[in-house]
C-alpha cells in the first residue's frame, strides 16, 4: 500500500451478484473497507480502477460485456491494454 490506496490484482471482485477477476484493479485509501478476507482475500464493491489486459480471445468480451458491468457497479476508470497493438484504451464514467 502508499499513500494514495492499494493496487492489486487476479483478486474475486464482488459486484453485486457478479463475481470477476480482474488483471490489476487500484482502491484509494478512502475505500479500502470493500476489501474484505474471509478465508481468502477478496473484494466486495467496484474498485476505483479496473485494468484488463486483452486477449484474442477475451478481447470482445472484456470490451463490451466487462465494460457495461464495471460502469453499472461504480468503477470510476477502466483501461484495457492491448499488448499486441501496444495501445491502452482509457474509459470513465462521466463527471
Amino acid at each position: 500500500m502508499n499513500n494514495l490506496g492499494e493496487v492489486n490484482g487476479d483478486v474475486d471482485v464482488h459486484l453485486g451478484d457478479m463475481v470477476v477477476a480482474p488483471n490489476v484493479f487500484f482502491i484509494t485509501k478512502d475505500r479500502l473497507n470493500i476489501i474484505d478476507i474471509i478465508g481468502e482475500l477478496y473484494i466486495q464493491g467496484a474498485p476505483d480502477l479496473v485494468v484488463e489486459i486483452l486477449s484474442p480471445s477475451t478481447a470482445v468480451h472484456d470490451k463490451k460485456k466487462k465494460s457495461r458491468i464495471y460502469f453499472k457497479h461504480g468503477v470510476k476508470e477502466y483501461w484495457l491494454v492491448d499488448p499486441d497493438l501496444q495501445l491502452v484504451e482509457v474509459l470513465s464514467l462521466p463527471r
